[in-house]
C-alpha cells in the first residue's frame, strides 16, 4: 500500500464544472451538483479505503468519474478498481485519469446500474444509487451468493435505513466522516448467509402487478418504480398511489389477466386516454383499474366507469 496521497485530485476538481457541464440530464445524474456534494472527499476517502476490513477487488456502484476507483488504485497498485457509470462524460475524465496516472489496475466501465451485470468484487461501494436502483443493486448481489462487504455512505437520507431492511447484511463498524453528510458515519457492512429474503423489495424493477384490496374494492397497481418509504409503507408511480404491503393480495405477471385488463394496463402506461360511453365521453389518465366489485375504470378526474357500458377506449390526443 502506498503511504503517499494521490496525485490527481487537483487535476479532478479543476475539471469538475467543464465534465458536468456535458453530463446528460436524466434521472439519476445528479447533473450539475458541486464537487462536494458529489464524491467523497479525499481525506475521507483515504481513510475509508485504509480501514483494515476494505481488502482485494473493490467496485464502486455508481462511481460518476471515479474519485473512489482512482484513490483505491493508487493507494493499492497489487489491487483491482472498478467503477461503473452511465454518463459518458464521466467515464470518460475517470478514464483519461487513470491513463495519465498510469492506473493500470483501474477500470471504470458506461453502465447503468438498473440493468448491467455488476461486477465480481470483494468490496462494494454505494452513494448515490437509490429507489429502484439500489432494490435492483441489492438483489443481484444477494442473487450472487458471493461473500463480499459492502461500505455505504449516506447521501439522501434513506440509504442507509433501507439497508437495515436487508436480512443478508451485517454491520460490522462504523467510521467517522470528517465531511458533512446526513449521517456522520460510513458504515461497512459484510454480507452473511441466510435462507430467505422478502420478495417485496425486490419488485420495484420487475415488470409485474399488485393486486390492492381497499375496502370493498380492489385494483391493481404496478411494481415498476414501485418505492419503499418506511415500515410497511410503499409509494407507487402507477399509479401515483401510497399503499400498504398488507393491502396486496397478489404479485401477478400479465398474462393471468383477462385481454380487457391488459389493454387497460398498456393504456394506462401510454398516457391519456379518450372513453366514449353512450352517453358521454370522458377524456384523463387512467388512474386505478379497479377488479371488484365490478370491473371499472378511474380517471385523474375521479370520475369512474363501467367497462360494460364503454363503447371504445383509446389513447388521447
Amino acid at each position: 500500500m502506498r503511504s503517499s496521497s494521490p496525485p490527481f485530485w487537483e487535476r479532478f476538481k479543476d475539471h469538475h464544472s467543464a465534465v458536468e457541464s456535458l453530463v446528460v440530464d436524466r434521472p439519476g445524474a445528479y447533473r450539475g451538483l458541486p464537487l462536494e456534494a458529489l464524491y467523497t472527499s479525499s481525506v475521507d476517502l483515504d481513510l475509508l479505503l485504509r480501514h483494515p476490513l476494505v481488502t482485494g477487488t473493490f467496485a464502486d456502484l455508481g462511481c460518476g468519474a471515479g474519485a473512489a476507483v482512482l484513490t483505491y488504485a493508487w493507494l493499492y497498485p497489487d489491487r483491482r478498481a472498478l467503477g461503473v457509470e452511465f454518463d459518458a462524460a464521466r467515464v470518460k475524465q475517470g478514464r483519461e485519469l487513470a491513463k495519465a496516472y498510469g492506473l493500470t489496475n483501474a477500470v471504470i466501465v458506461e453502465g447503468d446500474l438498473s440493468t448491467v451485470e455488476l461486477p465480481d468484487a470483494e468490496v462494494y461501494f454505494l452513494y448515490f444509487p437509490a429507489g429502484p436502483v439500489l432494490d435492483r443493486v441489492l438483489d443481484e448481489l444477494y442473487q450472487s451468493q458471493n461473500f463480499f462487504r459492502l461500505l455505504a455512505i449516506e447521501a439522501h437520507g434513506d440509504l442507509l435505513p433501507r439497508l437495515e431492511l436487508e436480512p443478508f447484511l451485517k454491520l460490522r463498524d462504523e467510521i467517522p466522516l470528517q465531511g458533512p453528510r446526513h449521517y456522520p458515519r460510513a458504515r461497512l457492512y459484510e454480507r452473511i448467509s441466510v435462507d430467505h429474503r422478502p420478495g417485496r423489495l425486490s419488485l420495484s424493477y420487475r415488470d409485474r402487478y399488485l393486486v390492492i384490496d381497499e375496502g370493498h374494492e380492489s385494483w391493481i397497481g404496478d411494481t415498476l418504480g414501485l418505492t419503499w418509504t418506511s415500515g410497511d409503507r410503499f409509494e407507487l408511480a402507477t399509479p401515483p398511489r401510497t399503499i400498504l404491503w398488507g393491502q396486496v393480495r397478489q404479485v401477478c405477471d400479465l398474462a393471468e389477466f383477462p385481454a380487457p385488463v391488459q389493454r387497460c394496463l398498456a393504456l394506462r402506461r401510454a398516457g391519456p386516454v379518450v372513453i366514449k360511453t353512450p352517453d358521454r365521453e370522458y377524456r384523463g389518465e387512467l388512474r386505478k383499474i379497479l377488479l371488484t366489485p365490478v370491473f371499472r375504470l378511474e380517471l385523474s378526474t375521479g370520475e369512474r366507469v363501467e367497462w360494460d357500458i364503454i363503447m371504445t377506449i383509446c389513447p388521447g390526443p
